[in-house]
């Protein structure tokens, strides 16, 4: 056990990782570990407990930045969900510069820089079997001028453009979550 001086504090050090139903407003799961562990491991175990819950391929599942891996990507089309990505600036740089229009089908190759880092063995040999990934990536405008982009799975026939754009402004659900357990409840101090 350590003891404290009255004038020493300790920082928080867990990570709070949600999975939640957005449409619905609930959280479909939650896991508060460690900093030490990954927001793509926390999410690919998202995923897979979700998986026992719901059906994943009636569902769409939407993430922030920094979470495009191609892990994730291939846990998700294995699981036949759909998904968006949004993609920081530096993320699938070369296809996004190859683009013609802000929204058109891409092929991502799945080299061996891109398919090294997978955790997951099953994930890793399809990744490697699949050779390169059809994915969308969408540009989109915003009102502020900046431009979102997404990487997505989903057919125009299944959500234009401009619906992505909805379905990921969505996403905005989980911060009011995030606010509760982190602000409110305080729940990130009940790790030592």
């Amino acid at each position: 056990m350590d003891s404290l001086s009255l004038n020493e504090t300790k920082t928080p050090k867990a990570r709070i990782s949600v999975l939640s139903d957005a449409k619905n407003e609930f959280i479909l799961e939650l896991r508060i570990i460690r900093l030490i562990c990954g927001r793509i491991i926390l999410a690919f175990k998202h995923i897979e407990k979700a998986d026992e819950i719901i059906d994943l391929s009636q569902a769409i599942i939407v993430f922030d930045r920094n979470y495009a891996s191609i892990e994730l990507i291939t846990q998700l089309l294995l699981k036949n969900s759909h998904f968006i990505f949004s993609l920081s600036q530096n993320r699938y740089k070369k296809e996004r510069k190859n683009m013609k229009t802000d929204d058109e089908w891409i092929n991502l190759n799945l080299n061996k820089s891109r398919t090294k880092n997978i955790k997951n063995d099953k994930i890793r040999q399809k990744a490697e079997e699949l050779d390169s990934l059809n994915l969308i990536i969408v540009n989109i405008p915003l009102e502020t001028g900046e431009i979102e982009t997404s990487l997505t799975n989903m057919p125009y026939e299944l959500a234009t453009p401009q619906e992505l754009k909805e379905l990921y402004g969505k996403k905005w659900q989980i911060e009011t979550e995030y606010n509760v357990l982190k602000n409110k409840l305080q729940i990130k101090n009940f790790l030592n």
